[in-house]
């Protein structure tokens, strides 16, 4: 019941070999195991994602896997496609 609610943010410094100069210092934010469509609901924990996302204005923001808790539900991508669609 807490842990689909809970967002733990780690920093990491990843040096990027041959990368372009104007990529130099950009910050890329990168997400996963949102499961939207779990039990119990878990939209509003996305959206607060989403919205630390946005406010730290990274040049790329990545979405890993366990997006879709229920992939073969009718709602469940729509979910998703709303949620991250709305900022």
């Amino acid at each position: 019941l807490i842990e689909p609610r809970l967002i733990e943010e780690v920093s990491v410094d990843a040096p990027v070999p041959d990368l372009p100069v104007e990529w130099e210092g950009e910050t890329i934010a990168l997400f996963g195991d949102i499961q939207l469509g779990m039990w119990l609901g878990n939209s509003d924990t996305a959206r607060r994602i989403v919205r630390r996302v946005v406010e730290r204005r990274p040049a790329a923001a990545l979405i890993a896997g366990d997006f879709v808790y229920h992939p073969l539900e009718d709602d469940g991508p729509a979910e998703a496609v709303e949620e991250f669609g709305a900022e």
